[in-house]
């Protein structure tokens, strides 16, 4: 590397051994006119995902920089210290079971952030990859370019995959505490993003998010047990999240805060109906419910009358694919 860089490519892996040559490859084939560097973090996987990144390092000495853990740490916590030992002026996220198929990705949101200071967050549409078979489903935000206000950001978790993430690294500098506790990583990303510029979206293809596999955080997710176990602590991630921006996100909040409390009650292992039904009429939640937007209401009222339907949509691989494409939900 003949200088220092302008984008730090952060790969977090585990268990990615069938998929991390491509993630990296992918990598490897773009074209900027300015320097990248490549940073991987390896957790101790139980494969030979570390073989593999061992291999790519040799051969791009200059190019590669490997963070090889000495025990597992966890994803989020592997993915903070990439992110800590990147030394470019934005970073562009990939995990390892996820590539990018345009050689020219790098270049073209750069391009964007550079002609748009106040921008602190660019993603782009991406196509899903089930395993290793094409699913011909695309996953956009937006029929065109679009800027999205920060309140917009909510509801931005699956339209804007890891994979299609580029921003500026002095904006995740100091992360807060609320983030590094979080049970899940690109939620509070996003939304810790978003307060520090607009953020846009590029209507083009130009990475893959690959779902269906073994051990992932969505393939634990099909087990409603998990579930239950998280919602908690996304209820606990939005307090917290709210009290350290002063509460000027609080509407929002609480409309996802609702969510999960019905669902918190929903995966239960008897689903407590009449709770739902009380929750769901109190007072506090009325003005939040008039105001959620079209797809918003689909979904509270399936959970509100019919939470045993919406439970077993949840609990079967087909339905909660089916339920994240209609409902858009953050995970």
């Amino acid at each position: 590397m003949s200088g220092k860089p302008l984008v730090s490519i952060v790969c977090a892996t585990y268990n990615h051994e069938l998929y991390i040559a491509q993630a990296i490859e992918s990598f490897l084939m773009q074209k900027t006119a300015f320097e990248v560097e490549i940073i991987i973090g390896e957790d101790c996987s139980a494969d030979k995902t570390k073989e593999i990144c061992i291999f790519y390092k040799k051969k791009h000495l200059d190019k590669i920089k490997l963070l090889l853990q000495e025990k597992n740490i966890g994803a989020m916590q592997n993915h903070v210290s990439a992110l800590r030992a990147s030394e470019g002026k934005y970073i562009a996220n990939c995990d390892g079971d996820d590539y990018w198929t345009d050689s020219y990705k790098l270049q073209k949101q750069v391009d964007y952030m550079e002609r748009h200071p106040e921008c602190s967050l660019c993603f782009h549409a991406v196509e899903i990859v089930k395993g290793k078979t094409k699913t011909g489903k695309i996953i956009r935000a937006a029929s065109q370019d679009k800027i999205f206000p920060s309140n917009q950001l909510f509801g931005l978790g699956p339209e804007a995959p890891t994979s299609s993430l580029l921003f500026k690294k002095k904006s995740i500098e100091n992360l807060p505490q609320w983030l590094l506790d979080a049970p899940v990583g690109d939620i509070p990303l996003k939304l810790t993003l978003a307060q520090h510029g607009t953020v846009a979206y590029i209507n083009e293809v130009m990475s893959i998010r690959r779902v269906g596999v073994p051990s992932s955080f969505s393939d634990r997710m099909y087990d409603y047990r998990s579930r239950r176990l998280l919602y908690p602590q996304m209820i606990k991630m939005l307090d917290n999240f709210n009290q350290s921006t002063n509460f000027q996100f609080s509407n929002d909040i609480l409309a996802e805060r609702m969510h999960y409390e019905l669902i918190t009650l929903v995966f239960q292992d008897k689903t407590d109906i009449a709770a739902i039904r009380r929750l769901a009429r109190s007072s506090k939640y009325y003005d939040c419910i008039r105001r959620l937007s079209i797809k918003k209401k689909m979904r509270f009222y399936l959970i509100y009358l019919f939470p045993s339907i919406y439970k077993r949509i949840c609990s079967s691989r087909i339905g909660w694919a089916v339920k994240n494409s209609i409902f858009s939900k953050n995970i």
